[in-house]
């Protein structure tokens, strides 16, 4: 995407005298009108800016760095300036800070120059200053953001350099810098959302993907209402659901800083990312301003002290940077005895995909729950495969055979892990981990084997009416062998735990295969069984089922099926270590809800999705731990 000056019409009135230069195209004087800094402070932020975390010793960089965004934000909202008269004032700047012009006697431009010296003195990159003005001059030229994927791309300059100077200014690692710019950016979408009204009302400015708007109705003008619309409602939530997908991938960023006092400011930050999405979906920016309060600020403190303590106990203990300790992550004793940054990588994977296991996954103490996400990757990753939606092995290979050798390569990497535990045989951070949790976790072969055998049934070509033998045999392959594994993570060897791995893997196997009728029938699959089919009347081609009235049959059996498969996994449950299976009860708990919400909705309408809310979902957490 273009980040040079575009779109001048949508603003050009505003601040152009008739006889100013930049109407007429003359060479604009950057310093020519006035200074436009506002002189709002930090206190004015929604979030901690010039933290008292922060050492003393790097507070006034953290003022300086402040101080330059500010003003430059100050440019671009003033209605004193013409577009390119913004755009002018910022190259100057830049200019500026890059050392390439003197600073005129005045406040604006002394911000620059005090900036380009903090950063001389740290010795940080001018481009945590420079990708700031991208997304400046953007704001002074851009008025509307067709899609998404625009506003993400906005929110790489406008918000995400931010994260990444207080980081370097801290001394951490670049490996920080994904969950960091998830974070950056959920803070900026929020702010969006905040300030929907009042950008459009005052800066003719709107961030809301006009895409998103068109699929609801809607246009820009939709926030000027005196109230929310339902419509308008929806794409708040859609745009929050996004908010709470960065979130979780931002909450990781805790256990990558090393200095203790920037760990802390990270995590009341996320922490009241978490807090304001929540509030934005209950309340109304167009109606009243909705931020975070005295309570949210505290309570983020108290849960950022929490996870601190949490991660400054951790085996191994990361000392913190501000104390001098080396953090090379070959010298540190990190869990499953694996490098910080495979860990990072591998639980990257998990943060990516959004599972709906990941809740499950983070109970458990850290070592096995980076074992639990590195076999979670590893499905990931071969389920990508099966599904056509992995990179090819090569440029130009496509198709079914590309897929099967894609996951005959993961057969041979699997037999090498078991074949040579100790040598080196790993070919990625996966591949570490897996073979570290493997080796301490005593994982089985066959299983993993399960797994890809099951992954290639799809990658051979979509499954269609398989017999009933076939679909027990799919169910075992791409669910039950996952159980398998994870029960021996989870803490259990047991006969019994293998018969909890075999239950609840087919009863979440066939939930999901109820869930998903209508998306798997769109893509030419149905796992319906021939036999069931066959007796209902229904018609054994994808999209021929959906609409025979005998349809409905073949789900209730099913449902039968798969509730009595949920019964039997509890069960079993009962009967093994208690703590080992919290993870167990919560994954069976949450689909065991949508299994009841799906026979709630029934089968005449399998296009319309089913929802858990969120009181279910809670209760059902709490009754694994308490079960």
């Amino acid at each position: 995407m273009s980040h040079e000056p575009q779109n001048f019409e949508k603003e050009s009135s505003v601040g152009a005298e008739p006889d100013d230069p930049a109407a007429s195209g003359a060479t604009v004087d950057p310093w020519r009108a006035p200074d436009v800094s506002s002189g709002k402070g930090e206190g004015d932020e929604n979030f901690p800016v010039g933290s008292i975390l922060f050492p003393k010793v790097l507070r006034e960089h953290v003022h300086a760095y402040y101080k330059f965004a500010r003003i430059s934000d100050d440019v671009t909202d003033s209605s004193l300036l013409s577009p390119e008269e913004k755009v002018a004032r910022l190259d100057a700047m830049e200019a500026i800070l890059r050392g390439e012009a003197e600073a005129p006697d005045r406040a604006d431009a002394r911000s620059c120059a005090t900036l380009r010296v903090s950063l001389l003195r740290t010795g940080l990159p001018f481009e945590v200053a420079t990708d700031l003005l991208i997304a400046f001059r953007q704001d002074a030229t851009k008025a509307r953001y067709a899609t998404f994927e625009e506003l993400l791309d906005y929110c790489r300059y406008s918000a995400n350099p931010v994260g990444r100077y207080l980081l370097l200014l801290h001394g951490e690692h670049e490996r920080t810098f994904p969950a960091s710019d998830a974070l950056c950016t959920s803070l900026q979408i929020l702010n969006h959302l905040q300030d929907c009204k009042e950008d459009l009302r005052t800066l003719k400015r709107s961030y809301l993907p006009l895409d998103l708007l068109a699929r609801h109705g809607l246009d820009a003008d939709a926030v000027l209402a005196a109230r929310m619309s339902p419509e308008l409602r929806a794409v708040f939530d859609t745009l929050l659901d996004e908010v709470d997908a960065l979130n979780e991938k931002a909450a990781r960023l805790v256990s990558l800083v090393h200095d203790r006092r920037m760990r802390m400011y990270c995590g009341a930050v996320v922490n009241l990312a978490f807090r304001l999405a929540t509030r934005l979906r209950a309340g109304d920016p167009l109606a009243e301003r909705v931020a975070p309060g005295r309570a949210d600020f505290a309570r983020a403190a108290l849960a950022a002290a929490a996870a601190c303590r949490a991660a400054a106990g951790r085996k191994g203990a990361r000392a913190s940077s501000a104390e001098g300790t080396d953090m090379n992550a070959a010298k540190m004793a990190q869990p499953l005895g694996c490098g910080v940054g495979d860990l990072a990588r591998v639980e990257g994977i998990v943060l990516q995909a959004g599972t709906s296991f990941a809740a499950g996954m983070r109970v458990l103490p850290e070592e096995r729950r980076f074992g639990m996400y590195a076999v979670y990757a590893f499905c990931r990753i071969v389920d990508d495969i099966a599904d056509g939606d992995a990179a090819p092995s090569r440029p130009g290979a496509e198709g079914e055979a590309d897929r099967v050798a894609q996951l005959d390569a993961w057969r041979a990497r699997v037999a090498r892990l078991f074949a040579e535990p100790e040598a080196g045989a790993a070919e990625d951070s996966l591949d570490r981990v897996l073979r570290a949790t493997i080796r301490r976790f005593d994982l089985r072969q066959a299983d993993f084997e399960a797994i890809i055998d099951g992954m290639a049934m799809d990658a051979c070509g979509p499954v269609v009416a398989p017999d009933e033998a076939t679909l027990d045999q799919y169910c075992d392959r791409v669910a039950s062998a996952v159980g398998r594994l994870s029960v021996r993570v989870f803490g259990d060897t047991s006969e019994m735990a293998d018969k909890v791995a075999f239950h609840l893997g087919r009863a979440l196997q066939l939930t999901n295969i109820l869930r998903d009728i209508e998306e798997d029938a769109r893509l030419g699959r149905l796992y319906l069984p021939r036999e069931l089919l066959t007796r209902y009347d229904v018609p054994l081609e994808p999209r021929k089922a959906l609409t025979a009235p005998g349809l409905a049959g073949v789900a209730t059996v099913l449902a039968v099926r798969a509730d009595d498969h949920f019964r039997q996994a509890f069960a079993a449950m009962a009967q093994c270590d208690r703590r080992a299976m919290i993870p167990a009860r919560m994954m069976g708990g949450s689909y065991a809800a949508i299994l009841k919400a799906l026979r709630q909705r029934g089968w005449a309408d399998i296009a319309r999705p089913v929802r858990v809310g969120k009181f279910r979902k809670i209760a059902s957490v709490a009754r694994a731990f308490v079960a």
